[in-house]
């Protein structure tokens, strides 16, 4: 699948219709962004053909994804909220209703000074470290029962730069 990317995206888009993947345009455009590392605009402004290996990978990918896996795994990310997340298989990506979660534990706490929030069954970290986020006073405690969740969760704290304190546990 070599060409110039707007060329490149008409067929990638094409194939995914064909295939039944939801959305084909923005997904053929987010792998393709995800791939040569740029954003939208970038792909539509970009002259260049892509590489051979390029055009093999971005085909990879378009497999991948016509097979079932989850954009956000071949992306390795998920935005949520005012942050980017790191997601990997074996830990649920968060889901954008999620978010109404968020919004609920920051009206509860907003009167509070210096909180102490508790995220049951974390995941990625995705509402403790949005929480930390915007409510930099909270202390935050993410407790996850996968150890690979755990895993997760700390990566992405300390990817972010929020101090969030993250335990391994069902109790």
């Amino acid at each position: 699948m070599s060409g110039r990317p707007t060329e490149v995206l008409f067929r990638a888009e094409r194939y995914l219709e064909r295939h039944g993947v939801g959305a084909p345009r923005a997904t053929a455009e987010v792998l393709l962004a995800d791939l040569l590392g740029t954003d939208r605009a970038g792909l539509y402004t970009r002259a260049d053909a892509l590489t051979p290996a390029q055009a093999r990978e971005f085909g990879r990918a378009l497999c991948r994804r016509c097979e079932g896996v989850p954009l956000q795994h071949l992306t390795g990310e998920q935005a949520f909220r005012t942050i980017v997340l790191a997601v990997r298989p074996g830990v649920f990506i968060p889901r954008p209703e999620t978010e109404v979660v968020v919004e609920a534990a920051l009206d509860a706490i907003a009167d509070v000074t210096e909180p102490v929030v508790v995220d049951v069954g974390t995941g990625t970290g995705a509402i403790a470290l949005a929480v930390a986020a915007e409510r930099p006073d909270a202390r935050v405690l993410a407790i996850d029962a996968s150890s690979a969740a755990v895993d997760l969760a700390r990566a992405n704290a300390g990817a972010l730069g929020l101090p969030i304190e993250v335990l391994e546990g069902d109790r």
